[in-house]
């Protein structure tokens, strides 16, 4: 009786199985990892737009104090200066050099201007960004008036803000 010899397992499939495994393995870290790295992605977009609303807030108030002191007063909050569109309230401070008009552009993709007025609490919401799904606020970061904002991400934490929209319409003027 005369026995077979084995064959010999080529280098080649060895290296196509650990290519593999090492593949696979990778595929599951991603997987478990991806919701981490879009999560932070995700803040950091809002920390972004957080420093934009902050800068936006104060080239406003730069410019409502530079009118006050010169004696022109012609620029205010939304409201006290009937804003029709949010464009057309934000663009004296591009004419008057205290936004680039890049930079302008760029906030207005996002950012929604409130329909505030001086008399209204500090804690109103002034710029908004909201993210929707249909009709429900998924995520949103606010600045308020009085200064300071944040980032959320519940839909409670909204009807709480949309509660200190101001009363008047519009409460959010139109972007253009």
């Amino acid at each position: 009786m005369t026995t077979k010899p084995m064959p010999s397992r080529s280098p080649g499939r060895r290296v196509g199985f650990v290519v593999a495994l090492v593949l696979g393995i990778a595929a599951i870290a991603v997987w478990w990892g991806f919701p981490s790295i879009t999560a932070r992605m995700d803040r950091q977009r809002m920390t972004e737009l957080l420093a934009d609303m902050r800068s936006l807030q104060q080239a406003i108030s730069l410019k409502i104090l530079d009118d006050s002191q010169s004696g022109t007063g012609s620029y205010g909050l939304p409201a006290d200066i009937g804003a029709k569109t949010a464009r057309a309230y934000l663009e004296p401070l591009v004419t008057d050099g205290y936004l680039e008009r890049a930079t302008l552009d760029r906030m207005l993709e996002r950012i929604s201007v409130v329909n505030v007025s001086k008399s209204d609490p500090a804690e109103t919401p002034f710029l908004l960004d909201l993210q929707e799904d249909g009709d429900v606020v998924k995520a949103f970061v606010v600045f308020r008036l009085g200064g300071g904002g944040g980032a959320f991400k519940r839909e409670q934490d909204w009807e709480a803000q949309e509660a200190l929209l101001p009363k008047r319409e519009p409460q959010i003027l139109p972007k253009e």
